[in-house]
């Protein structure tokens, strides 16, 4: 009776973390459309090259993420989960500080390390191991921290990018590698990777390393296998870089416009959204 307790406790404890991680890992890079604007002015580039930032992000989350499998099997989800909150300290210091696009892109390649390892991939291999009742139920509220975080920081950060000095959006780089850090020891602490049942630890002795669900010789074979790969690239890195370089196109007076404040332009295109 006492265990079954204790094992109750444990996966409530790693649900409650895992809403945090996605809380703070995905919904503070939801409003860095608002970010365009203020860093764009204050360093005097080009919103156009800006938005390479995100282009880096995406494609470093899925490269790395092609090798999930293996290297979840091969290191744990701990040490991943702190690795890409310490690369998300460490991209956020870089964009706070950072006084010249190379250190943003520099930032960015981080970023998109920290979000491979702290997004939904790994929280959902995570509760997938821990729970085995209300599972969906369970997906569903820790994935919508998602959202719920993204809404709050858009508050956080109002005020920090409001604010009369040009370089107030730093703070706001400072605020989100504070809130890393806590998470990061929160996970050091608190955290226990998932234990493998008695059936996976058969499995992981007859080969290098776990794979739960279809085997990949067998996936690529079926024409879904394609489709959710089509799915996955459109709605993830397509669409995360042409939403994330949405802030580009700002209103200009009754015009929209593509160039910085200080390109040179006229504009004359008419705004009709």
């Amino acid at each position: 009776m006492i265990n079954k307790k204790k094992n109750s406790d444990k996966k409530v404890l790693t649900v409650i973390i895992c809403f945090l991680i996605i809380f703070c890992g995905l919904g503070m890079i939801q409003p860095r459309g608002l970010f365009v604007v203020p860093i764009t002015t204050a360093l005097d580039i080009s919103r156009s090259v800006y938005s390479l930032t995100d282009t880096i992000r995406s494609a470093t989350t899925a490269i790395i993420s092609v090798f999930f499998g293996v290297l979840v099997e091969k290191f744990g989800t701990k040490i991943l989960i702190c690795a890409g909150f310490v690369a998300y300290a460490l991209a956020s210091l870089m964009f706070a500080l950072a006084g010249n696009i190379v250190l943003l892109y520099l930032g960015s390649f981080l970023l998109g390390v920290g979000m491979a390892w702290t997004s939904s991939a790994i929280i959902g291999y995570v509760l997938t191991k821990v729970c085995t009742k209300n599972r969906g139920t369970i997906l569903g509220i820790v994935f919508s921290a998602n959202g719920i975080g993204g809404a709050v920081f858009a508050q956080v950060y109002a005020p920090f990018l409001e604010s009369k000095d040009k370089f107030g959006y730093r703070n706001a780089y400072y605020f989100m590698a504070i809130v890393a850090v806590c998470i990061l020891l929160l996970v050091i602490f608190l955290y226990r990777n998932p234990a493998h049942s008695p059936q996976e630890q058969i499995k992981k002795q007859k080969r290098a390393f776990t794979w739960e669900g279809i085997e990949f010789k067998q996936a690529k074979k079926t024409v879904y296998f394609y489709l959710v790969c089509a799915c996955v690239y459109n709605g993830f890195f397509v669409a995360g870089i042409v939403f994330g370089a949405c802030g580009v196109y700002v209103r200009c007076g009754n015009k929209c416009c593509i160039y910085s404040n200080n390109d040179k332009h006229s504009c004359n295109i008419s705004c009709d959204f």
